[in-house]
């Protein structure tokens, strides 16, 4: 399939993530805020979405860094 994984919730749909990395079923395609919620948006609010970045950064730098070629 392309793109990112829908799930269908009780609420409607919502997007397939890595609830630790926010990262998706798309390498490296990270979701943040009211997105990640999907259709249920009582769940993610400005007071702990605002944290998602963080977490995001926090994944992408751990990632194995490969030095580029020249």
């Amino acid at each position: 399939s392309i793109g990112i994984d829908i799930n269908t919730n009780e609420y409607g749909t919502a997007p397939v993530y890595n609830k630790e990395t926010y990262e998706t079923n798309v390498e490296n395609c990270f979701i943040a805020g009211v997105i990640a919620a999907g259709n249920d948006a009582n769940t993610i609010f400005i007071e702990n979405g605002k944290y998602h970045g963080g977490i995001i950064t926090q994944s992408i730098l751990s990632k194995k860094q490969t030095p580029l070629e020249s």
